[in-house]
């Protein structure tokens, strides 16, 4: 799965990129806030991880700019906070985070979260396609159904009609 790693450079960033990668990620790892912007311009992740004390623009704002993206509903976003921070967790989910995940972490406990992340992430990919299918079985039936109409009209039709193919 790809995934975005915006945090500023440190041991928190380098351990979280190393879980992400030993579980087959391709992780695409940026330093602030505006250059993962960049990145989300031309790219898509079903998952991002995004540091609140980024240089530059914060992570929450960040996460506000990502949920007003056509497509910025259907990302799994992670906030990482500083655990001396207690305001920043309510800021982050009231930005658009799904989650938040307190640094400084031990390495076991950062893979779990990581694991959990990636279940999210999977169901949304899952819940996204499926919403993609159900929307053309729709348009599939409304089709199927204009032309059972247009039959029965052009069959009961008192003047003949007829389509010529040229």
């Amino acid at each position: 799965m790809k995934v975005l790693l915006a945090e500023r450079p440190g041991n928190d960033r380098e351990l979280l990129q190393r879980l992400l990668e030993q579980r087959g990620h391709a992780v695409h790892t940026v330093g602030t806030a505006e250059t993962a912007r960049r990145v989300c311009r031309s790219e898509s992740f079903p998952l991002m991880l995004i540091g609140n004390a980024l240089p530059g623009p914060e992570g929450v704002d960040f996460c506000r700019w990502v949920r007003a993206l056509p497509e910025g509903e259907h990302c799994l976003l992670l906030a990482l906070v500083d655990l001396g921070r207690q305001e920043e967790p309510t800021a982050a989910i009231d930005a658009g985070a799904d989650d938040c995940l307190l640094l400084p972490m031990a390495e076991e406990q950062a893979r779990a979260r990581i694991i959990i992340a990636e279940r999210q992430a999977i169901r949304l990919l899952r819940g996204r396609h499926g919403a993609t299918s159900a929307r053309a079985r729709t348009a599939l039936q409304a089709l199927r159904e204009s032309e059972e109409l247009f039959r029965a009209a052009f069959h009961n039709a008192a003047v003949g009609m007829a389509l010529l193919a040229t």
